[in-house]
């Protein structure tokens, strides 16, 4: 039997007959990673149609990234690591006739395997175009994130002196929320960390805090009203004597109404808070169309 070339196989008189391979190896590269992702070490899996001599890291055209770790058991499926240099895009291929196969046929040119980077967690600031506000009625606060996000709930918001309400958005990216202010003062507004995430993983970080003050509306003794004691045991007293009619309201923290009702000057009144829990309240007054609020602290 004659000599035969590498890649034999053996004929029915038991010679040796070589088998034509004149077919270019080709490679699939990819990843199980979400796209984007915030991993600093990405597995990457490159997959050739058959087995392939001399793959080494420095055939790869790599992106925005260094790799490492390349390994095979078979010269077929490789596995190596990526890690992300920048937020970004990164990329990862191999050139054409960069290895060969068994036969020496030199490789086909891969796919360009890309993925997105995002090792940066968002950012909320708080929007409102004025600096202070003259009266109690609700305005719309803007949320602005650095980036999409997910997850945000009026729930993962701090604040005092008001309650929120119509949390919106368009693009998960701004936001906007109706603020109603409970009385004179300093309203504020948080964002916590770690209370949303965005597409890549990444929790937010804290926000600065927002505030705006309240001024300008009429104080209790400018309107004749009185009340007392505070801090409260068990009833606060409440009086009047320069308007026919003074709608009294108690509301929590959250802005929540737990008492209203309507008395006639001039007028002594009382409101039983024995069966509230500790904490702080407010006192809302409505009279010809103005409110002006007291915070109280209950201390039983």
């Amino acid at each position: 039997c004659p000599d035969t070339p590498t890649g034999e196989s053996v004929n029915s008189e038991g010679c040796s007959e070589s088998q034509l391979d004149d077919i270019n190896p080709e490679f699939t590269i990819s990843s199980s990673e979400n796209d984007p992702t915030n991993s600093e070490k990405i597995g990457l899996i490159i997959t050739a149609s058959e087995e392939v001599t001399g793959l080494e890291l420095s055939d790869l055209t790599i992106g925005n990234c260094s790799v490492s770790n390349l390994q095979t058991d078979n010269n077929v499926d490789f596995a190596l690591d990526v890690e992300p240099i920048n937020d970004g895009e990164v990329s990862i291929r191999i050139g054409e006739n960069i290895v060969e196969d068994l036969a020496g046929n030199g490789n086909v040119e891969s796919n360009e395997f890309s993925i997105i980077y995002d090792g940066t967690s968002p950012r909320a600031t708080f929007e409102y175009s004025g600096n202070s506000l003259s009266n109690l009625d609700a305005f719309v606060v803007n949320v602005a994130f650095s980036e999409e996000v997910s997850g945000f709930e009026l729930s993962d918001l701090e604040y005092d002196n008001c309650s929120l309400e119509n949390l919106n958005t368009n693009n998960n990216v701004e936001y906007s929320i109706n603020v109603n202010p409970i009385g004179v003062g300093l309203i504020t507004l948080d964002l916590d960390d770690n209370k949303v995430i965005d597409l890549a993983g990444n929790a937010n970080l804290k926000t600065d805090q927002w505030s705006i003050s309240v001024t300008g509306i009429k104080s209790l003794q400018e309107l004749g009203l009185q009340l007392y004691p505070n801090p409260i045991k068990d009833y606060l007293t409440i009086s009047s004597s320069e308007y026919s009619t003074v709608t009294v309201q108690v509301l929590t923290t959250t802005g929540k109404v737990i008492f209203t009702e309507e008395w006639q000057s001039p007028f002594t009144r009382r409101i039983n808070f024995s069966n509230f829990s500790n904490g702080l309240y407010f006192i809302r007054f409505t009279i010809n169309g103005e409110m002006v609020t007291q915070k109280v602290m209950l201390v039983k």
